[in-house]
């Protein structure tokens, strides 16, 4: 009766160190999974900041584009009025054309 006694508490430990070791590796587990989670959050936290930086990039280059646009119509304009507001050549009185001097060489003798 005392052996099976002694076998009996044997057998109800083994059993308790099995049944902490198992809830020890599920504490673990759920650990590593929360951990995981964790840094999948952080890494879509991250995806996020980054699409909206290239989404303000974006922004800032259409609106720049559109700044040179504006000033390539602006100049474009300018020109054209310039153009209207020139004198036409054939009002210009032009000045005489004079040939410039005749430049020949001397031989050595």
């Amino acid at each position: 009766a005392e052996e099976k006694a002694a076998e009996q508490e044997q057998r109800a430990q083994t059993a308790e160190e099995q049944r902490a070791q198992t809830a020890e590796d599920l504490a673990a587990e759920q650990e590593q999974a929360a951990e995981q989670e964790q840094q999948r959050a952080q890494t879509a936290e991250d995806l996020a900041a980054e699409q909206e930086q290239r989404a303000q990039t974006a922004e800032d280059l259409a609106a720049e584009q559109e700044q040179r646009a504006q000033t390539a119509e602006d100049l474009a304009a300018e020109q054209e009025q310039r153009a209207q507001t020139a004198p036409s050549r054939s009002s210009v009185p032009r000045p005489p054309r004079t040939s410039p001097p005749s430049r020949r060489r001397r031989r050595p003798p």
